[in-house]
């Protein structure tokens, strides 16, 4: 999604994000690890590949600029409101479990969800009013 995204702001953006979810990787397997005696499953998440693959056809069905950025970006927060979903339970299970080390990092991560899904709210006001006004002049 950086390099199709047309906007600087939305590529920024969409960057640090993928430096935070690397970081999202690392505590996962971790506390995976820990729960699963070493063993991390690698399986991809269904789901989750569906709204990647929401993405891809979003940059293969438009042309570079303001409408792509609009798509780019609705994809985006939908991962992260799935992801968001996600780590809530996963932390309400840990909490559930007595895991207070992984309600903790459960948590980090999640309040690190919902501060990415805020700035793309932030940056959708002026990405979707760029994709209207490419809209009315088309």
């Amino acid at each position: 999604m950086i390099e199709h995204a047309n906007d600087q702001q939305l590529k920024q953006a969409f960057q640090s994000h993928l430096q935070e979810t690397e970081v999202h990787v690392t505590r996962l397997e971790e506390l995976i690890g820990e729960v699963n005696e070493g063993d991390v499953d690698d399986k991809k998440d269904a789901i989750a590949t569906a709204l990647i693959g929401s993405g891809e056809n979003i940059v293969s069905e438009s042309d570079e600029g303001p409408l792509r950025d609009a798509g780019l970006l609705a994809t985006a927060q939908k991962i992260e409101h799935y992801e968001i979903a996600s780590y809530g339970s996963a932390r309400d299970w840990a909490n559930l479990l007595g895991l207070s080390k992984h309600v903790e990092l459960l948590q980090k991560t999640l309040d690190e969800e919902k501060h990415a899904d805020e700035l793309l709210s932030t940056l959708s006001q002026s990405t979707n009013s760029a994709a209207a006004a490419a809209v009315a002049v088309a």
